[in-house]
């Protein structure tokens, strides 16, 4: 199935999809590793939104504990 998630995210990112990555991403079911791969993929293609939509997936996927703040 893991492979499947990838694969989608792949084509979706190779179509440049963005509505079809949108309506799978809350799905899909994607970890963090095929969110990071993906986002990845759109950086280097230079796909601003689906990016912006694949790190807003990796935020939610990290637990509440890891926001951190730093005073200088």
């Amino acid at each position: 199935m893991k492979s499947r998630v990838g694969d989608a995210l792949a084509w979706l990112l190779k179509e440049r999809d963005s509505r079809g990555l949108a309506w799978f991403l809350p799905r899909s079911g994607a970890d963090a590793g095929a969110l990071r791969t993906a986002a990845e993929t759109a950086r280097r293609l230079g796909l601003t939104e689906p990016l912006a939509l694949l790190l807003e997936g990796l935020r939610q996927l990290a637990p509440e504990g890891l926001h951190k703040s730093f005073d200088l």
